[in-house]
């Protein structure tokens, strides 16, 4: 008898369009154990620790948030089923948080309660699609090389005083773009220790009014671009702050919205002072998908970035998705009902996803 399709089967087929070893890693009570299927809290680090370099862990969604993972040296591929899977009643894939201590790294789908930490000089990470509280660098900011950050939300966690995003002086390589990036922390910052990066189509965004925690500090030779600033001060004066070209970002609303013009710092097509007209995004310190981010018709930041294009998340080189998978999430199944023995059932698959 010819068996119906099931959603594990159906991501698994995914996934082995790659040509790496898959290995799931399922903390869903009773779940079965199989063939590189793991189970339990220490599910995912038990997948680490059986997988090699260039392997692929696929983290299960579930409502048992899993056990803090350490890749101790793998270059690893870890998916997750998104941030805001669009499916009825969806768990996502959690994790505390994450030591990602290891060169050739990608993290797309999950959501990290805490920070991911990369503490020290590791190479070749991409983190898109994630859901996080900081993005940091627990040995004091070590030098990355090709790090790439797109399509994530950032900083809800308490930032105690630090930044949202600490990469690291020296690195080289580096590119922000279409994150939201929230900026709360009293005598914090939304990026620190950066050089030489790329910052395009991001929104920082503060948790009120008139919001004088400052956009940046130890950032240097950057490219910041296409970015909306929202609550957050843009003037940045600090002797850390420097050689950094400013060009058709929007700020509104922080307690400086200008922009730094000393320490060899410029600023071209810069609109300054003025309301983007989200459709709704209100300052706070946390997302929520009832929000959106959208341009209203009006807003001064559509068709004002660099290029022609719109400002914000929702342009650029990588459109934010607001369903935060790199993965088709299943939506249903439906077969033809029953079928005679030995012959073929059809089965419709409704997905969705990047």
């Amino acid at each position: 008898m010819k068996k119906s399709l099931t959603t594990t089967g159906i991501l698994f087929f995914t996934l082995v369009c790659f040509s790496q070893t898959i290995r799931i890693a399922n903390s869903n009570p009773g779940a079965a154990t199989g063939v590189n299927t793991f189970t339990g809290a220490n599910a995912i680090n038990l997948a680490i620790a059986a997988s090699a370099n260039g392997d692929i862990i696929y983290v299960v969604p579930s409502s048992v948030v899993y056990s803090q993972p350490q890749l101790n040296g793998k270059g690893l591929s870890i998916f997750g089923g998104g941030f805001n899977p669009d499916k009825p009643g969806a768990v996502r894939s959690t994790l505390g948080s994450i030591y990602v201590n290891a060169n050739n790294v990608r993290l797309s789908g999950l959501v990290i309660n805490s920070d991911i930490n990369i503490p020290g000089p590791f190479n070749n990470i991409m983190i898109d699609k994630c859901r996080m509280g900081n993005l940091g660098d627990g040995s004091g900011g070590s030098a990355k090389g090709n790090l790439i950050v797109q399509n994530c939300i950032i900083g809800e966690s308490g930032q105690s005083g630090g930044a949202a995003v600490y990469v690291g002086v020296g690195s080289s390589g580096v590119r922000l773009s279409n994150n939201i990036i929230y900026v709360h922390a009293v005598n914090g910052t939304a990026i620190d220790r950066l050089n030489g990066a790329i910052i395009e189509n991001n929104i920082l965004i503060g948790n009120a009014s008139g919001g004088s925690v400052p956009a940046f500090r130890d950032v240097t030779n950057c490219n910041i671009k296409n970015n909306i600033f929202y609550g957050v001060r843009t003037n940045v004066t600090v002797a850390t702050f420097t050689g950094n070209v400013q060009q058709h970002n929007i700020s509104y609303d922080g307690s400086d919205n200008t922009f730094s013009t000393i320490n060899g710092n410029t600023s071209a097509n810069n609109i300054i002072g003025q309301n983007p007209l989200f459709i709704n995004l209100p300052y706070s310190t946390s997302y929520n998908f009832s929000y959106d981010a959208h341009l209203q018709p009006a807003s001064p930041a559509k068709a004002t970035g660099l290029g022609g294009i719109d400002m914000g998340i929702y342009s650029g080189p990588t459109p934010f998705d607001p369903l935060g998978t790199s993965l088709p999430i299943v939506q249903t199944i439906t077969t033809s009902g029953t079928v005679i023995q030995g012959t073929d059932m059809s089965v419709q698959v409704k997905a969705k996803g990047n």
